[in-house]
């Protein structure tokens, strides 16, 4: 890239990601993408808090909002006028 090229990253956002869903997003976009063009920030060798591929910032939600998906909706709804 140029010194004049804009790099975009777009976050995408998983609810435990590194639990699961990571391992078939991860095999399956590096298919079609070079391993230069991957970072990953993991754990250890099977888990992966963040990776990013070609622009793509794949982060997991589950590392700062630290419970179920069902919790946060029910907490959401008590405070809110819904």
């Amino acid at each position: 890239m140029g010194e004049n090229d804009v790099h975009y990253v777009v976050p995408v956002i998983f609810h435990n990601l590194k639990g699961y869903d990571s391992h078939h997003i991860f095999k399956n976009l590096t298919r079609f993408y070079a391993t230069k063009d991957i970072n990953v920030i993991e754990t250890n060798m099977e888990k992966y808090l963040a990776f990013e591929i070609n622009g793509l910032r794949f982060l997991d939600s589950m590392q700062f909002l630290n419970c179920s998906l069902d919790k946060l909706v029910t907490n959401l709804a008590k405070g809110g006028n819904s």
